[in-house]
């Protein structure tokens, strides 16, 4: 172990997996500050997963924190790489966000134009249509008295309309006030998804 590298390394301004990867190379480095564990040790000391392990080391190599050497066995068979820590630089120049899978994924995409996609299609989140339109959560009971303002859409569909005003319609027919029944972007919203999975 040395300890030149490790002080070296938990002194970098760095954070999430790439910090915690490059204090575990530093911890197995040599006197030359250089070490050779392949990718899935890594990944069992540092509780990752082999995929955030390449991310992590190709942001640590970008930044110009560690250099990277290819090694081949005897017969030519490639081993594990040689990571020479670059223990002189002591600021680090890229954002401090290690690339996530969506990150990289979406430079790879305007790099090569992956998969075919269109250049200036946004990238998926794990959030609804209306994440847009609502940011703040709202539960069902509140939507279906929710009073607020109804927002006009660019293309109205006649089978979301019809399906929210059954709805208004039933839930008026229970007793409740006009101004409490209001038909919102989340109701068609809804109306519409359940529309598509009915219609697959």
């Amino acid at each position: 172990m040395s300890y030149t590298a490790t002080k070296w390394a938990y002194d970098l301004p760095l954070t999430g997996s790439a910090k915690g990867i490059l204090v575990a190379l530093a911890d197995m480095a040599d006197e030359a500050n250089s070490c050779y564990p392949g990718q899935e040790k890594l990944a069992a000391m540092t509780g990752r997963s082999v995929k955030t392990i390449e991310r992590a080391l190709k942001y640590l190599e970008a930044a110009k924190l560690l250099v990277r050497v290819h090694r081949h066995g005897a017969q030519g068979w490639r081993t594990s790489d040689r990571y020479e820590l670059q223990v002189d630089v002591l600021t680090v120049d890229l954002p401090d966000k290690t690339p996530t899978s969506q990150t990289a994924h979406k430079a790879e995409r305007l790099q090569g134009n992956l998969s075919g996609l269109p250049d200036n299609l946004s990238s998926p989140t794990r959030q609804g249509d209306g994440a847009e339109e609502n940011h703040q959560y709202e539960s069902p009971e509140e939507s279906l008295v929710s009073s607020s303002e109804t927002h006009v859409t660019d293309i109205v569909r006649t089978d979301v309309e019809e399906l929210c005003s059954l709805l208004r319609d039933s839930i008026l027919s229970n007793g409740v006030r006009k101004n409490q029944a209001v038909i919102t972007d989340t109701w068609r919203n809804s109306a519409r998804l359940g529309s598509v999975k009915n219609s697959v």
